[in-house]
């Protein structure tokens, strides 16, 4: 991999920036490796580390090295310019042909689209005005496809 990035042994996917570990292989009772997702000492190191950082900005914050007037500005700095880094970052280094998987995408996006569908049906039925139609219609079909497909990804 280019960079020299670390795989795991049984596929060319790159280990997991935070705790570097990749998928974790075991034999199998015919001796066969096995993959396994990680171990709870991987899992539990990753959420420490999350909760450090939230605990780490909660102190500072309550210290005062984060005024109120900072946060306003800094969130839309991370939702509007980081995030959207991030995933561009990591969707030019996947391989589209090995990650994206077509029955998946159907189905979140067939999910996504039948929650529009209910919602819509719900506003004709209730004889809402348009105002609060597109309201209701739009909130009832924004799903967390992107924090989930965060979560996913990394």
């Amino acid at each position: 991999m280019a960079g020299g990035a670390k795989v795991c042994a049984c596929t060319p996917r790159p280990l997991n920036p935070l705790t570097l570990t990749g998928c974790s292989q075991a034999l199998d009772k015919r001796g066969r490796r096995s993959h396994r997702g990680p171990s709870l000492t991987e899992v539990f190191s990753t959420i420490i580390l999350i909760f450090a950082i939230v605990l780490l900005g909660w102190q500072a914050r309550r210290k005062g090295f984060m005024p109120p007037e900072f946060l306003g500005p800094d969130n839309r700095l991370v939702y509007y310019l980081a995030i959207l880094a991030f995933i561009f970052r990591s969707i030019s280094k996947a391989s589209l042909a090995s990650q994206v998987q077509g029955t998946t995408l159907f189905i979140a996006l067939g999910a996504a689209a039948g929650a529009y569908a209910i919602a819509w049906s719900i506003c004709l039925m209730r004889r809402m005005p348009a105002g609060r139609a597109g309201t209701f219609i739009q909130t009832a079909g924004h799903g967390n496809l992107g924090y989930v497909g965060l979560s996913i990804a990394f």
